[in-house]
């Protein structure tokens, strides 16, 4: 319905309301000129919120309630993407991981590969940058008010926990409610610690699990050496984090758990190449990953950095200057699994400042990061499309040649729920009909007002689309508000 209709209706309503009283035997008596004028204003407010904007759900979309971010530090994707062949820095092949799993595990999800842009690829710019979406982000960035995923994400009441053998900077650990922490560095002589920064009663049974964990660290690694060790090592915290994930799948609590299993960086910079594969190949993630796809949980796999060898047998490293500039220190994995999430392989190379918009946006969450760059990769099954034009106008959308849907006279219209795919819109006013072939990978608002002299495309069209369905609720508040003065003024009517 357009503006000026909505005004002309209303105006028509509150006219002939006054003559219905004023024939009434002046009823207008009981209720005073302002009350009159403040029910009027509410009409007219109540009315304009609720016609101003057409939005349909096309497809019913599942959220997760949560997310696991796994980060395996060290783990280049050029050791487990069949695409990519490692090579050492002397020109050698180096060898892969036969991990099987991981890949299985990414079939059901989005798989993308992402470079690590730091000058220099170290862990803590690495962590940095994956919480903040910042591609220049350090330690520094990540202690700033709203600057981190977990700032975002405890404004909108999720719990924040961590799980970390490496990348546990006092910056980091400062931002979760509770982490677990590996305080020696030490695979040969480990030393686990607990850390709240706030006590909250919803915590205790995490605490518990934590603190039984941690009273059993030598017990779970003794007799244990070698690269044997290095791989009971990534599985402790993977253990930890079943028992948590289990514990908090029975509650409504939203909540992120960040990890970081170290080994893998560990076995590339103390041992060698071939340890460094056997590290990958014995990381065990399908028993985390059914406890995620069992309980509507995201599980997105990531890394810090990547790895480089000298040559074949080596110890390697990835953040010097010898390293730093070598794909196999740069590449790293980029995998999501989530019910909202198309299972597919993304050929275009991300950053890995895109990861924390991409993953705010799988959970629903507007992205307000105060200091990201990234961009969100387009991994959704389902995007939303808005239409603004200055006049009545009718929109229909054609998949090759089936009509996905149609919308008649309106000046807005928000569509919710479309699949991810190419689009021809066909856009109707007076001038005629046109058509735009679109691509929906995310969300887009495309604006036909006069002020564009042509159709305006916006790429990153998630804060408007949420505006608008926030006038829709406060319409239908006021409404509420108009239905119940009007109960009152009724009941006091009788009453008199």
């Amino acid at each position: 319905m357009p503006k000026l209709y909505i005004c002309t209706h209303t105006v028509i309503v509150a006219t002939l309301f006054q003559k219905y009283l004023k024939y009434t035997g002046g009823i207008l008596n009981f209720m005073s000129y302002n009350n009159f004028i403040i029910i009027f204003l509410l009409i007219y407010f109540a009315s304009a919120l609720a016609s101003a904007t057409t939005e349909i759900t096309v497809n019913p979309v599942d959220y997760p309630r949560g997310a696991v971010l796994l980060i395996v530090d060290g783990l280049g994707s050029s050791y487990i993407y069949p695409e990519y062949t490692p090579y050492a820095l002397d020109g050698n092949i180096v060898e892969k991981a036969n991990n099987s799993q991981i890949m299985e595990i990414a079939s059901t999800g989005a798989r993308v590969n992402l470079i690590n842009t730091a000058k220099s690829p170290k862990t803590d710019q690495g962590h940095s940058v994956i919480f903040t979406g910042y591609s220049k982000a350090d330690l520094e960035i990540v202690s700033l008010e709203n600057a981190t995923i977990f700032d975002i994400l405890h404004n909108k009441g999720f719990i924040c926990l961590g799980l970390m053998e490496k990348g546990d900077f006092f910056e980091i650990k400062n931002k979760q409610d509770l982490i677990l922490f590996e305080k020696s560095n030490s695979i040969k002589n480990p030393v686990f610690n607990i850390f709240a920064k706030t006590h909250k009663t919803q915590l205790n049974s995490i605490l518990a699990i934590m603190d039984n964990w941690k009273n059993k660290t030598n017990t779970y690694f003794k007799g244990t050496k070698g690269v044997e060790r290095y791989i009971l090592y990534n599985q402790y915290i993977l253990e930890i984090a079943k028992d948590i994930v289990r514990d908090l799948s029975s509650s409504d609590k939203p909540f992120l758990l960040t990890i970081n299993v170290g080994a893998a960086d560990s076995a590339g910079h103390y041992t060698s190449s071939t340890e460094y594969a056997q590290v990958i190949e014995g990381l065990n993630i399908l028993d985390l990953y059914n406890i995620c796809v069992n309980n509507n949980i995201a599980l997105i796999i990531t890394a810090d950095h990547g790895m480089t060898f000298p040559s074949l047998g080596a110890r390697g490293g990835h953040a010097s200057s010898k390293y730093s500039s070598a794909i196999e220190s740069k590449r790293i994995p980029f995998i999501i699994i989530a019910p909202n999430v198309k299972s597919q392989v993304i050929k275009e190379t991300y950053y890995q400042a895109d990861l924390a918009p991409t993953l705010l946006r799988v959970l629903n969450i507007p992205n307000n990061l105060q200091y990201s760059d990234g961009n969100i990769i387009p991994v959704i099954k389902y995007v939303n499309m808005q239409v603004i034009a200055d006049s009545d106008t009718s929109i229909e959308l054609w998949r090759g040649n089936e009509k996905v849907l149609s919308a008649y006279n309106d000046s807005e219209f928000i569509f919710l729920g479309l699949e991810s795919d190419n689009y021809t819109m066909r856009f109707y006013n007076s001038s005629g009909m046109h058509k735009y072939n679109i691509n929906l990978n995310s969300d887009r608002v495309f604006d036909f007002t006069a002020k564009q002299k042509s159709g305006k495309e916006y790429t990153s069209a998630s804060k408007y689309i949420r505006a608008q369905s926030q006038r829709t609720v406060l319409a239908v508040i006021l409404i509420l508000i108009v239905i119940i003065t009007g109960l009152v003024i009724i009941i006091k009517l009788i009453k008199e």
